[in-house]
């Protein structure tokens, strides 16, 4: 089983990479910004509902894991390694690898943002030997691979 973690700082950058790479396997895609507007109506939402969005994304990935599918996506622009503590914990509890996948931004705005925090994902990319990080641009050209 593989899970594809895939982030960046922009949601249009996000989706126009699930469209290019996953628009035959839509089914296999946990976005997370979808998820915001068939639960709340809105992508803008408040700590408290972001916690009950993760949880109820947790769940369906479990239950993905636990009937072993082959390999699932989750998609999202959340860009902190702490947002993505309990996936990587499914991961590690049903021994699923995994992918981050990050899209560096060329906005310099969210290229600060981006930049303080993919320090994180590498590590654990270099950490653990059930993670992987592909690093892209905005063009999906490879920039860093760490396995």
């Amino acid at each position: 089983m593989l899970l594809f973690i895939i982030r960046t700082t922009n949601k249009n950058i996000l989706n126009r990479f699930i469209n290019n790479y996953y628009k035959d396997h839509k089914d296999q895609v946990i976005n997370k910004n979808y998820y915001k507007k068939v639960l709340f109506g809105t992508e803008f939402i408040k700590e408290k509902e972001n916690n009950k969005l993760n949880n109820f994304i947790n769940n369906i990935i479990e239950f993905r894991f636990s009937n072993k599918l082959e390999w699932s996506v989750y998609a999202s622009n959340d860009i902190e390694i702490e947002q993505y503590k309990d996936l990587l914990e499914l991961s590690k509890k049903y021994k699923v690898n995994y992918v981050f996948i990050t899209i560096k931004p060329s906005n310099k705005k969210d290229l600060i943002r981006y930049n303080k925090t993919q320090i994180d994902f590498m590590n654990e990319a270099k950490n653990n030997t059930n993670c992987e990080l592909i690093e892209v641009d905005e063009q999906y050209n490879v920039i860093e691979y760490i396995h």
